[in-house]
């Protein structure tokens, strides 16, 4: 079987940029957290120097607590980015399968039960896949049994009631895949 791989990155964008930021805001609201506990450490560092007459210099401890607090924004804006991304990329998983069921179930809707729904190996809802396949092989198999009995039927039917059933059968058989 030949790897299905999705060429549009972005299949359903509002979904996706949604979950990215939302993901996104929780890590922006959590790293807040690391700062104001490393600026209070250096507040109480800072307070004990200040009251020995022989300790550090406060101006370099003010510059470090500065120093280290502006390491600590640069990564929590690199870690806050590579979320976004990583983010982006499980909405995809997800979406993916959403986007390829409800294009199939449209053209199931139109009559085409031609095409099997089938998910890259990574992707979210796998069972979808199977569950989508099995109802349409069910269905087809239904379809063609009460399409053999319509046409048992008109084999001893009467011309008027031959034309019935012809309009029964043909409600009944899915449309030819449209080229």
């Amino acid at each position: 079987m030949a790897t299905y791989r999705r060429r549009i990155f972005l299949i359903d964008k509002k979904f996706q940029f949604r979950i990215a930021l939302y993901v996104c805001a929780w890590v922006v609201a959590l790293g807040f957290v690391h700062p104001l506990v490393v600026h209070s450490l250096f507040e109480i560092f800072i307070g004990f120097a200040a009251a020995t007459p022989n300790g550090p210099e406060l101006e370099l401890l003010h510059q470090t607590r500065n120093e280290v607090l502006t390491l600590m924004s640069l990564t929590e804006l690199v870690f806050v980015g590579l979320t976004f991304f990583s983010s982006l990329f499980l909405a995809h998983r997800i979406a993916g399968p959403i986007y390829k069921l409800r294009k199939l179930m449209g053209q199931a809707k139109a009559g085409d039960y031609s095409e099997q729904l089938r998910f890259r190996k990574y992707d979210h809802f796998q069972y979808l896949a199977t569950d989508y396949n099995e109802l349409v092989a069910n269905f087809r198999a239904r379809t063609q049994q009460a399409a053999q009995g319509i046409e048992k039927a008109m084999a001893s039917a009467t011309p008027e009631g031959r034309r019935e059933l012809e309009k029964a059968l043909s409600a009944l058989l899915p449309a030819p895949p449209q080229t």
